[in-house]
């Protein structure tokens, strides 16, 4: 999964994302509710709290895991020049 694919997946979940170097970190309520690294492969965190309630905690989860699994070089789109 490309990283650009899973903010807009994240986002039209009802997240926020903030982006910090090779962190990315999903929001809600002003809390951190997961984090994934751009930079490295099945590395994630999540966070899951009764009173947060958090929306679609679910997909959000699955999300996570499909974007951990790619790998690092699949992740970014092709970078293309022009002359």
């Amino acid at each position: 999964m490309k990283t650009n694919e899973f903010i807009k997946k994240v986002k039209e979940l009802g997240y926020e994302i903030k982006r910090s170097g090779y962190n990315i970190e999903i929001m809600f309520n002003d809390f951190i509710v997961a984090g994934v690294y751009t930079d490295q492969m099945h590395v994630m965190t999540f966070y899951s709290h009764e009173k947060l309630l958090l929306r679609n905690a679910d997909k959000l989860f699955h999300l996570l895991v499909e974007y951990a699994k790619t790998p690092v070089e699949d992740r970014e789109e092709e970078k293309k020049f022009y002359l």
